[in-house]
Parts: C-alpha cells; structure tokens; sequence
C-alpha cells in the first residue's frame, strides 16, 4: 500500500492500483491512524518513510 499526501490532497494505491483518493484535506499535522472496517485485521511492519520531493512528485502523478 502507498499513501502519498500533497498539500490537500491524498492518493492511496494498493498493489500498483489507485483504490481511493481525496481533496481539500485541511490536516496539515496530528496523529496516523490506522483502521480497517467489517472484520478484524492486523497490521505488521508498518513503516512511515518521508519520500525526498522528486519521488513524491512521480508517485502523485503516477496516481492520478
């Protein structure tokens, strides 16, 4: 899964395939939260990296 978060707006990608997006996000600071709806589910290994700005840049594009 790749989350990629620009300015207001977030582009979420699992298995190379966009799943959901989003705009006009205000947050800019605060807590991640994690969740999963309808069953029980468990996460493990999860990594928060800051991409440098030309790899976000291709990932945003890439997932519009």
């Amino acid at each position: 899964m790749v989350i990629v978060c620009r300015g207001g707006a977030i582009d979420i990608e699992v298995n190379g395939d966009k799943v959901n997006d989003g705009y006009d996000c205000t947050a800019q600071r605060g807590k991640i939260a994690i969740q999963a709806e309808g069953a029980p589910c468990e996460f493990r290994k999860v990594e928060l990296t800051p991409l440098p700005p030309m790899a976000v840049d291709e990932l945003f594009e890439r997932a519009q």
